[in-house]
């Protein structure tokens, strides 16, 4: 097994779209479960900001969140689609890997402390949201 995909939710400008998981994302997972560990959850559905959109549309390095979950922590922590994740818990997330793998340290329950940029107007402004992980059901 090299990873999983699934289509995406199509809308009128997405065309057709999907997304794959690597198996070294799958992995950490996929040990938990077997060994009967609990997952936290968020509530987070990310993509990481490309290179090429931080330089050119000056979008800020980090995860950009393409989906906050109906009530989850994040959703009642004030996040919201379009927020860029730069850090969780004091740990700088450029990518949607690091962010991952920081949540899968994370057990239900935890504190958690995010730092987002937030596009108001023409400028995105840091700001500092906090959740509470909860258990995957």
């Amino acid at each position: 097994v090299i990873g999983s995909g699934a289509a995406q939710e199509q809308g009128k400008d997405s065309g057709n779209l999907s997304s794959a998981i690597g198996i070294t994302e799958l992995r950490k997972l996929l040990e938990k479960l077997s060994n009967g560990y609990e997952i936290a959850f968020l509530g987070v559905n990310g993509m990481t900001v490309p290179q090429e959109a931080s330089r050119y549309l000056g979008v800020p390095l980090g995860c950009f969140v393409r989906k906050v979950e109906m009530d989850s922590p994040a959703m009642r922590a004030g996040l919201q689609q379009g927020d860029i994740i730069v850090s969780v818990n004091g740990k700088a997330t450029y990518t949607f890997t690091e962010y991952t793998n920081i949540c899968m340290q994370l057990e239900p329950g935890s504190r958690v402390e995010m730092k987002v940029m937030r596009k108001s107007q023409d400028e995105y402004k840091e700001m500092t949201v906090q959740m509470e992980a909860q258990e995957v059901k």
